[in-house]
């Protein structure tokens, strides 16, 4: 094939990969010069089973008089649309570039029924047709009309198609290396004697970044505003501007303060693929006018500088998809394995906030039984949170006494009180509502936040299953007998019926953050609840368990004379003795005599220190009672092949600080901070945020 066929070959299918649509191209009568390119499944189910209806448009007679330069919208059946392309050359001849398909929005149903399809994955994947689309299809196929037109030259026609394919070719082979790709072509083309780049910094604001060639360099780091002088201009207009004469512009006085005086002046906005703009400028200090092969050189120069920029845009888009999805199976394997509550709703708060790098996460968890919801959550919300936690339990938990309807529930965006964006899921599986996981965000980006609500989405259903998954198992042994004895105590005892509550909670959290199996942590937890009672009376009435042998055994391992080896004890007993121990002292430091004890003691103290966890019980018709602790994983993290200075680090990243905040926490520069960073990453075998946290709490799960 001609190397300028292959060249426009491969524009072709990186314009329809980026737009959704599948592309062919003509000659003026209809002959097919290149093949379909595109993953359109609509158009290419027409062109494969139904070729005769397109083949019906492009060998229309009427094609031979269209007039037409610019790209118009063809419908080749009612709600289905093209886009048609005149490619003019300068000899006469004409080609068109035939690109779709898209369906008119509200549609897809009678256009399935018209078309007798019967998938309708197509017609869903197919793109929509609205105005805004409309443009932006435009403006693409404007620019691949435009290399199309180069590439579709004589061979010998002159040396911009050459440029052209040295250009593109060095496109492919660097990316977006911009220095290599602008000082090569400064090298080649002496027609431009400086080339420059700008960015966006904010949204008000750009900032030249990059600059090459001559009598340029002052202007690195000038800012400017959208529609401020040469350099904003084209940013209000999107298109590109070639100015002559720029000395006896006004308008240049902006770069006349940085010491540049161009005589020629050319600015070509490059469009991103997340809706950003970067700006390529150049011109020349001697040449006061632009030849047209000097046109054309510029740009071109810039729409191969687009398609290097969406090559780059698309591989890291696919790096970072593969990493969040990477990371959610990391997640979701350890929620499914973790057997607690508390550890999987801590999971969820730390990961989200991870995966979306948003202001705050939290989850808001309705309890059994109870009026009240509590919360958890991580990052900065200035105070706010309790009053968004209640709105949204006022929305998702309380309205209904069935959460049958929120089987279909989708996430939605919401706003708080504050102003933040934020995104909201239910915790919910087969008709049982959990909580809300709800996660806040700094984007704005349609696309992108879809793309924050599809991940976040996935991690709420894992979350929901998990729940219920504990859920289940923590019922398994209820015993209606055991809860009955229970809550008999509190009519003789409340102070007792306290005591024994807060033991059976310490003493499972405990046991499962040993690995005990189901049935021993159930077993310890009702000998606590049931502590009140002699264990010949719990004997009598349950006979079937081994709650009383418990309680006897734990309450010898308490006794001051008591001169047997405690690791020869049973493990549920020494639990039931530590817990009942340091409720009785209220002190870490006075539980058990050492001498007494054994390495299940040490173990004890360790969780009692490392146990410290954000919580808050919000009670909706009362004042808010706030208890904030820190769930840590210091212990685990110093486990870990780091420097002390990376465990300080990682332990920052796991609470949820970015890199700013922690240069702030730790008094060292925002550059030392990302060098850690990135040690830490190559140290745990990991590429992100995500994975780091996902691996420690794994390490904390396993060793506990």
């Amino acid at each position: 094939m001609n190397p300028s066929l292959e060249l426009l070959e491969e524009l072709q299918a990186i314009y329809a990969e980026n737009y959704g649509l599948s592309i062919i191209i003509t000659n003026e009568n209809g002959k097919l010069i290149l093949h379909p390119k595109g993953s359109n499944r609509l158009f290419n189910w027409f062109y494969e089973k139904r070729f005769d209806e397109i083949k019906r448009v492009i060998d229309s007679s009427e094609q031979k008089k269209w007039t037409f330069t610019t790209p118009f919208i063809y419908d080749i059946l009612p709600g289905i649309f093209m886009i048609v392309t005149p490619v003019h050359l300068e000899d006469g001849r004409r080609y068109f570039l035939w690109a779709g398909l898209m369906i008119e929005d509200g549609t897809q149903h009678l256009i399935q029924e018209q078309l007798q399809m019967n998938e309708d994955k197509i017609i869903k994947e197919t793109p929509i047709y609205t105005p805004d689309k409309k443009q932006e299809f435009i403006a693409g196929m404007k620019k691949l009309a435009h290399l199309a037109s180069l590439c579709l030259k004589d061979k010998d026609a002159g040396s911009t198609i050459q440029m052209q394919n040295q250009l593109f070719q060095q496109v492919k082979q660097t990316g977006t290396n911009t220095a290599e790709i602008l000082e090569g072509f400064l090298e080649r083309h002496q027609e431009y004697e400086f080339l420059g780049i700008a960015n966006k910094v904010t949204e008000e604001q750009y900032e030249v970044t990059d600059v090459f060639g001559k009598a340029i360099q002052s202007l690195k780091g000038m800012t400017f505003s959208p529609g401020e002088g040469l350099l904003g201009r084209p940013l209000i207009t999107d298109g590109h501007e070639f100015w002559e004469n720029v000395d006896k512009d006004p308008r240049a006085i902006s770069l006349r303060r940085y010491s540049l005086h161009p005589k020629s002046f050319f600015c070509f906005p490059i469009k991103r693929n997340d809706g950003s703009r970067t700006l390529l400028f150049g011109g020349c200090h001697s040449n006061a006018r632009f030849s047209n092969h000097t046109v054309e050189l510029g740009k071109a120069l810039g729409i191969l500088l687009e398609t290097g920029y969406l090559i780059q845009d698309l591989h890291t888009d696919n790096v970072q998809q593969l990493n969040r999805l990477t990371s959610l199976i990391e997640v979701c394997k350890l929620m499914v394995s973790t057997h607690d509550l508390k550890r999987i709703i801590y999971i969820l708060v730390d990961i989200s906030l991870n995966l979306v790098k948003g202001p705050f996460s939290c989850v808001i968890l309705k309890e059994q039984q109870s009026e009240n919801v509590k919360l958890v959550s991580r990052g900065n919300v200035d105070g706010h949170l309790s009053d968004y936690a209640k709105q949204v339990a006022e929305n998702y938990l309380l309205h209904t006494e069935s959460n049958q309807e929120f089987e279909n529930l989708t996430p939605i965006i919401n706003e708080t009180p504050w102003g933040v964006m934020t995104i909201e899921c239910p915790l919910w599986n087969r008709g049982r509502l959990f909580g809300v996981l709800c996660v806040g965000t700094s984007e704005f980006n349609k696309e992108q936040l879809q793309e924050h609500v599809n991940f976040i989405q996935t991690l709420s259903i894992m979350g929901g299953i998990s729940l219920q998954i504990v859920e289940q198992e923590e019922n398994g042994l209820d015993d209606k007998l055991i809860h009955s004895l229970f809550h008999a105590i509190e009519q003789f005892d409340k102070e007792a019926y306290s005591i024994a509550e807060e033991a059976a909670k310490l003493a499972k959290e405990f046991a499962e953050s040993q690995g005990l199996t189901i049935p021993v942590v159930n077993y310890v937890t009702h000998a606590c609840l049931l502590s009140y009672y002699s264990p010949g009376f719990i004997q009598e009435m349950l006979p079937a368990t081994r709650i009383g042998t418990i309680i006897e055994e734990g309450n010898a391992l308490l006794t001051k004379d008591f001169n047997g080896n405690w690791d020869t004890a049973s493990v549920s007993a020494q639990v039931y003795a530590l817990v009942m121990s340091y409720l009785d002292k209220k002190s870490i430091d006075t539980i058990v005599n050492s001498h007494h004890g054994g390495g299940m003691v040490q173990e004890f103290k360790a969780f009692l220190y490392e146990t410290q966890v954000i919580e808050e019980e919000i009670t909706l018709n009362e004042s808010i009672v706030t208890e904030q602790e820190l769930d840590s994983v210091t212990n685990t993290i110093k486990q870990l092949k780091l420097s002390p200075r990376e465990q300080e680090v990682l332990d920052l990243v796991i609470q949820g600080y970015n890199n700013k905040e922690i240069a702030e926490q730790l008094y060292i520069s925002g550059h030392t901070v990302k060098n850690h960073v990135t040690k830490i990453f190559q140290k745990l075998e990991v590429p992100d945020r995500a994975h780091a946290i996902s691996k420690v709490y794994r390490l904390k799960h396993q060793s506990g």
